[in-house]
């Protein structure tokens, strides 16, 4: 009724097979003889079954042709048919196809993880899939043809877009085709020596995809910005990062905005990010449609929002997660501003390894993403090396007794203790530990920089030793300013977070009101100098700048002396 009502021309169905044909059904019994289009789903027994006649016209996209004459296909089918006694469907097709081209590479590159991946993204000749010729995009996807597949006289009939006279998207265009249009990377031919980690980086350093072209919209009235986090000052980890960046864009528009237009800040968040803050976050996507986000404020949080923005082709600088594989997932919109995991953990190996020369210690970790992720980095650094503990104890974050822990530690009496934990769950052990009569040295992971475990902890902190994330000192003027106007100093989170917030509103500057061309310029302005030390990002998007160590004295964050 509401279709008949919208006087539509066409009917366009991008769902299961069973409700498209009912659906198919239900308009065709009350006169209605639109054109039907359909996702590959429906092409299917069971669509054909439950529409009937009404199936006859139907026309369907399909990633491939399954009736191409083609020897190899003929094969799959054959033995398919003898093993199950059913027809291979897409998934089927697609499946053998993936798991040839995985047993190819392990053949040619050997027990590699690393290799393995290399073979299959630099493949110099198309694989010839029982799919048909498959060549991997700049985003390792198929960038082979696609087909539409019509429902004729019984049967599923497939066509392409040279059978039909459909431009492809070069020519429509009006383009000559060629890489940037089919989104091709360039073939690597010479041997694996360098991941394609870093070769796919440098052969999107301008972004080309869609969207690049896109011309500035008319008519706003300010540019809005998305944050994924608290934006509540007195949230303990993200209170001081709301207030970080909220002073980036005063600053912004104090300086004119852009084009006259004030900057805003929109706040995305849940204390359950992965239920209703994914939510949030599409919302200030598409909704909202803010033309860049920072965020957020740990590791967990920051994989759900590069999701959202790896689809939505939409800029995502990262002010707090030190979690590699944020980018390690090789989204090109994905910038982190803290040296990661894999750069501040040798640290600690190191020190722990000259302090105690050989002498035990305890690791005392918490099963927290961000934790978990800090403790694999220091085991592989620990590795092979004369240092490794004694004990390694985990416990769940937050947990408010932690009593038992303290009494174990203390009836070990180590040398030195290490802690990866957030920095409340820190704070809290360090301060047990020290009430408990502990002596020996504390290490722990980057959130003992954080001003939540310092205001916590208080006196038990000092003499602590931890990463140090950020390159610059107290005596910047954001971090005068931040200091003067909240009555403590900032911490890395919240010191990138303003940098986060800066590089961002700094590539709208020279880009425009254009996400791919925001993304561009976020490439394009490194090495940029922030407050907390250099942006200079490595292929995959992570800040190249080093760590190092770091302690509490006198109650305030500072360099470890070397």
């Amino acid at each position: 009724e509401r279709l008949i009502e919208a006087d539509v021309d066409a009917i366009v169905h991008w769902g299961d097979a069973e409700e498209g044909a009912h659906v198919l059904n239900q308009m065709r019994s009350v006169g209605m003889t639109h054109p039907f289009f359909a996702s590959d789903r429906c092409i299917s027994r069971a669509f054909v079954e439950i529409a009937g006649d009404n199936a006859e016209g139907v026309v369907c996209i399909s990633p491939w042709n399954p009736q191409r004459d083609d020897e190899h296909l003929h094969a799959f089918r054959a033995a398919f048919r003898e093993r199950f006694g059913v027809e291979p469907g897409t998934y089927a097709a697609h499946g053998y196809d993936g798991m040839n081209m995985l047993i190819d590479s392990i053949q040619i590159a050997g027990l590699n993880r690393a290799k393995i991946r290399d073979v299959m993204a630099y493949r110099s000749v198309p694989w010839p899939g029982v799919t048909g010729d498959i060549l991997l995009s700049a985003a390792l996807d198929d960038g082979g043809e696609v087909f539409l597949a019509r429902f004729e006289n019984g049967d599923w009939r497939y066509y392409s877009r040279e059978d039909l006279d459909i431009p492809s998207g070069a020519e429509a265009n009006g383009d000559s085709g060629g890489d940037r249009d089919v989104g091709v990377a360039p073939v690597a031919t010479g041997p694996l020596s360098v991941s394609p980690h870093f070769r796919l980086r440098e052969h999107q350093s301008t972004y080309n995809g869609p969207g690049r072209e896109t011309p500035e919209p008319e008519g706003l009235e300010e540019v809005a910005l998305g944050y994924f986090g608290p934006s509540d000052p007195a949230h303990p980890d993200g209170g001081d990062m709301w207030l970080a960046a909220s002073m980036a864009v005063s600053e912004a528009n104090e300086a004119g905005g852009y084009q006259s237009m004030p900057f805003v800040l929109l706040p995305a968040w849940s204390d359950n990010p992965w239920g209703t803050g994914i939510k949030q976050v599409t919302r200030l996507v598409y909704e909202q449609r803010v033309w860049g986000i920072v965020g957020s404020i740990d590791g967990a949080a920051t994989h759900l929002a590069e999701q959202v923005v790896a689809k939505a082709r939409l800029p995502l600088v990262n002010p707090a997660s030190t979690d590699k594989t944020v980018n390690l997932a090789n989204v090109p919109w994905m910038f982190s501003c803290p040296p990661g995991d894999h750069q501040s953990a040798p640290l600690l190996a190191q020190a722990l390894t000259t302090t105690l020369a050989g002498s035990h210690f305890v690791l005392l970790t918490s099963t927290d993403h961000d934790s978990r992720a800090f403790t694999a980095e220091l085991m592989s650094s620990l590795a092979g090396g004369p240092t490794h503990p004694r004990l390694h104890l985990q416990f769940h974050s937050g947990m408010v007794d932690d009593s038992s822990l303290v009494a174990r530690i203390n009836a070990i009496r180590p040398q030195a203790v290490v802690i990866v934990a957030a920095a409340g769950d820190s704070a809290r052990i360090v301060a047990g530990l020290r009430r408990a009569g502990f002596e020996g040295a504390i290490f722990g992971g980057p959130a003992m920089g954080r001003w939540a475990f310092l205001e916590a902890a208080d006196a038990a902190a000092e003499g602590v030793v931890f990463p140090l994330l950020i390159a610059g000192d107290d005596l910047t003027p954001f971090a005068r300013e931040f200091e003067e106007r909240y009555g403590h100093p900032p911490d890395y989170a919240a010191v990138h977070s303003y940098d986060a917030t800066r590089i961002l509103i700094a590539a709208i500057r020279v880009a425009g009101l254009n996400r791919a061309g925001i993304r561009d310029a976020l490439v394009g302005l490194a090495p940029w100098v922030g407050a907390g030390g250099a942006l200079s990002w490595d292929p995959l998007g992570q800040n190249q700048r080093p760590a190092r160590l770091g302690t509490i004295s006198t109650g305030r964050v500072v360099p470890l002396a070397r």
